[in-house]
């Protein structure tokens, strides 16, 4: 009994139930065993035991038994136990070594293929583990790792990224609630919860980890166990009769030291609402419809403290509405049952329905009918346009007639930007931005249902455009044929365009007349957060010292969406086989002397906090937003040329906001200044030879 004296020693049995070991036992015929224990004691982790001479031969395995291949986890060699151990589920008291609780997840036998002092390789046949896995030291005697050697079974999908919420359209209850499902809006936190054994990662609609301000949440993961799990809820601070308090939520939110987080804890501790599951176990639910993924929910049974997961309505759902206003609840979030989950969208089949929006008056009907078209005062071209039929109209833009259509049309519904006013928009940039569409193919990326909805790109140009509008038959990789790609030539051909609801313009870096030439080099500064545009504004300001070192001028702009745009002018002999090599050297160069700053590569996992310089548009078949393209965010920005002393008044105070342009800001920028971007039209510099 030498190999268990550790065991024994550990114990009192005369307190716990655990089992004492038996003297004299017989040895036991057939396959070896195994158990898998989870033991929620101070800190929950599974604890692993292999039969193995007369023992069960021990690891606490923190993060549970790894499923994926292409992960190890730490496994910690504990001592020996009993055989009859592998039978065991109880609770160990309070003061004792191990107190906590402990249940079987998983047992069976397993298959020896080798065993070493610092080695084991054998393959698991349990009622849930299947597949080959090895043991192996790590460091001391204790530091072990365990990994799957096989493929995962099932081909599962790969456990994700955090996640954008899907987001709910300001509405109405619709005549028929039939399809749909009803869940009271909390007016919370929204947060997602990344569960996976022992560990939970929360985050809140921007991202950003919100974990260590909601200590009291952090416990659903022991309830969630060894589930591979991600959740969508809010958080709420209830008041003591049970509403909604955003008061106390308010107060609760705020940072502190942990200690200060603690005690606001205690004072006002929070609830994690969950409503939604859109990962479980390998199998990714956001292609799943609603009432699928409710099920499954359902079935984790979570219910905690400080976490709940309320039912849902499908009947009586006008009655629950009117309820709501006297209950400190704002209304209703219905869902269509069959909806799929779309990260970070609005696709209409979630709306938001307050308390006091009767059918046929909407908040946001409300909302948009006070902002007008867009809130802006400015009288654009489509004042002129005359009623032809219903949401149809005659426009006379120079000398072309166009038809266009829905005016009244929301593309941005958090500012209530319409397609009017994209067409005036666009209008009122053509002078400074015609010059630089001119002769260049253009990719529309077009928006018919908003920039909330779904979109798509458009190479080949419509077949339905009118006769006037030019276009050039050029090769495209992504058709393997020669197509005709739409060029924009004139302010007609550009209302046209944003009719469609193009709302970004994409375009080559070179002409028709030369497409091997391009006009410029691009560099496109993508931060990787938590780094922003204050951070690309200091690598582009490098980078401009780089290329005046080299006699070369610099030009930037934003992108209009996180990002800084750096182009070197060309316009001369330098072809796409000499820029994209030299513009791929000049990245890895910054690459190499910034590591901490700049990566030149696009994987994800390398661009946390860090700024990537893609040079990989400098290509004959790649295209960029253009200078002055509207871009289809929240609100309608747009790509704006930048003086260099702005971007180092930027870099120096750390203020995003002074890079951040919408189609207003850019109507006063371009009376101010003109064209900053013009000599990118015609100053012609040659690239030299690049030694790094």
């Amino acid at each position: 009994m030498a190999k268990l004296s550790e065991y024994e020693r550990k114990r009192n049995f005369g307190k716990t139930a655990e089992p004492a070991p038996r003297k004299g036992g017989r040895k036991r015929k057939g396959a070896p065993r195994f158990v898998v224990q989870q033991h929620d004691a101070t800190r929950l982790h599974w604890d692993l035991r292999l039969e193995h001479e007369g023992v069960g031969v021990s690891w606490a395995v923190p993060n549970g038994i790894p499923r994926d291949p292409s992960e190890n986890r730490r496994a910690v060699h504990t001592e020996d136990h009993p055989l009859e151990y592998m039978s065991f589920e109880g609770e160990i008291p309070k003061g004792e070594y191990g107190a906590g609780i402990v249940t079987i997840w998983d047992r069976g036998t397993y298959e020896l293929e080798k065993w070493r002092d610092d080695e084991i390789i054998f393959s698991f046949e349990g009622e849930r583990l299947h597949g080959r896995y090895v043991l192996f030291r790590a460091g001391g005697p204790k530091d072990w790792m365990i990994h799957r050697m096989d493929p995962a079974e099932g081909n599962p999908d790969p456990y994700p990224d955090p996640l954008l919420p899907m987001l709910a359209n300001e509405g109405e209850l619709p005549r028929s609630t039939r399809g749909w499902a009803a869940e009271l809006a909390w007016g919370g936190i929204r947060a997602i919860a990344r569960c996976r054994p022992g560990r939970l990662d929360l985050r809140d609609a921007d991202l950003e980890d919100i974990g260590a301000r909601w200590p009291e949440v952090h416990r659903l993961s022991r309830q969630v166990g060894a589930h591979d799990a991600v959740l969508d809820g809010e958080i709420v601070v209830f008041d003591d009769d049970g509403c909604p308090d955003r008061g106390r939520l308010a107060r609760r939110g705020k940072s502190g030291s942990e200690g200060a987080v603690r005690r606001r804890a205690r004072e006002n501790p929070a609830t994690y609402v969950i409503f939604d599951l859109l990962f479980l176990d390998g199998e990714d639910l956001t292609d799943a419809p609603y009432k699928r993924r409710r099920e499954l929910l359902a079935s984790l049974e979570l219910e905690g403290g400080a976490w709940r997961v309320p039912a849902n309505a499908t009947a009586k759902i006008k009655e629950l509405l009117a309820a709501c206003a006297g209950h400190g609840v704002d209304g209703l979030v219905l869902k269509k049952q069959s909806s799929l989950y779309a990260p970070g969208r609005r696709t209409g089949e979630w709306l938001h329905v307050r308390a006091d929006a009767a059918p046929g008056k909407s908040a946001a009907r409300k909302g948009r009918a006070a902002r007008g078209r867009g809130g802006s005062s400015h009288a654009g071209i489509t004042a002129a346009a005359e009623p032809i039929a219903k949401n149809k109209f005659r426009l006379h833009v120079g000398d072309r007639e166009l038809t266009v259509s829905n005016l009244t049309k929301i593309l941005y519904p958090a500012v209530g930007f319409t397609k009017g006013d994209l067409i005036d928009a666009y209008a009122d940039l053509a002078e400074v931005l015609l010059p630089h569409l001119r002769g260049r193919p253009v990719t529309l990326k077009r928006y018919p249902d908003g920039v909330e909805g779904k979109f798509f790109y458009e190479k080949r140009s419509p077949k339905h455009r009118p006769d006037w509008v030019a276009t050039a038959r050029i090769w495209s990789e992504s058709h393997k044929a020669e197509i005709d790609y739409t060029l924009l030539e004139d302010l007609p051909s550009l209302v046209w365009s944003a009719n469609l609801a193009n709302i970004e313009l994409h375009t080559s870096l070179a002409r028709v007349a030369d497409l091997d030439r391009p006009d410029s080099m691009v560099f496109d500064l993508d931060p990787g957060a938590p780094a922003d545009i204050v951070d690309c504004a200091r690598v582009a300001l490098r980078l401009r010292a780089f290329f005046t070192q080299l006699g070369l001028d610099s030009y930037a702009k934003t992108s209009g969406s996180k990002g800084i745009h750096l182009h070197v002018p060309l316009n001369g002999t330098a072809t796409f086989a000499e820029s994209r090599p030299f513009a791929k050297a000049v990245a890895e160069t910054f690459a190499a002397r910034f590591p901490d700053e700049v990566v030149s590569l696009q994987a994800k996992a390398e661009r946390e906090g860090r700024v990537l310089i893609d040079w990989s548009q400098n290509d004959a078949h790649k295209t960029t937003a253009c200078v002055y393209s509207i871009r289809a965010k929240e609100r309608p920005t747009a790509s704006t040329p930048l003086e260099w002393e702005e971007v180092e008044a930027a870099a120096d105070s750390g203020d995003a906001r002074a890079l951040a342009f919408t189609v207003e800001d850019l109507r006063a920028r371009i009376a101010a200044k003109g064209d900053l971007y013009a000599p990118l039209l015609t100053q012609k510099q040659e690239l030299p030879a690049l030694s790094v």
